[in-house]
């Protein structure tokens, strides 16, 4: 609450164009601790041009993106707001970790969410996603069909970045 009343103190106006984004990405950061999650994107879509803010904001922001899309259950935004942070991320760990959050994003939608979003998605890297997704959803009891569709899926998407997550067999 404290620090709430701090940045309302502040007028945006007054502040340079990084501090003042500085000042929306704590606002949004704050309001999603406090399960504000609408109120939190609101914060992050008073940033102009974030692909222009310098990597520890851009960082912070596509995670926040990601995490208040997700309190909303908007779910394929929040994937790929994940898929945005990723080549930003610094370590190979942050980035599987990161690539695990968006596996757990796309699972949260059912098979015929995925199925109407991969008929719809022209984006290598995000068709690719849900095209995994949808595969796991409608074959996981099926696990001879499952291998045959999965390496249909590594043939078409060979440098994708979900292929770090699967598992050998």
């Amino acid at each position: 609450a404290q620090a709430q009343q701090v940045l309302k103190s502040i007028n945006p106006q007054n502040l340079s164009r990084p501090l003042a984004n500085e000042m929306r990405i704590l606002e949004a950061h704050l309001l999603l601790l406090q399960n504000h999650g609408y109120q939190s994107l609101n914060a992050l879509h008073q940033i102009n041009v974030p692909s222009e803010l310098p990597a520890p904001q851009k960082i912070a922001y596509y995670h926040l993106l990601s995490m208040a899309n997700k309190q909303i259950d908007n779910f394929l935004v929040s994937a790929e707001a994940r898929m945005a942070l990723d080549p930003w991320l610094p370590t190979d760990s942050a980035k599987q970790y990161n690539r695990q959050a968006t596996w757990a994003m796309l699972n949260n939608m059912t098979a015929n969410e995925l199925g109407a979003q991969v008929r719809h998605t022209q984006y290598g890297d995000l068709q690719g996603w849900l095209e995994l997704a949808y595969i796991y959803k409608m074959y996981s009891g099926e696990p001879d069909l499952l291998g045959g569709e999965r390496q249909q899926w590594q043939q078409r998407y060979p440098r994708h970045p979900a292929n770090s997550l699967l598992p050998a067999q």
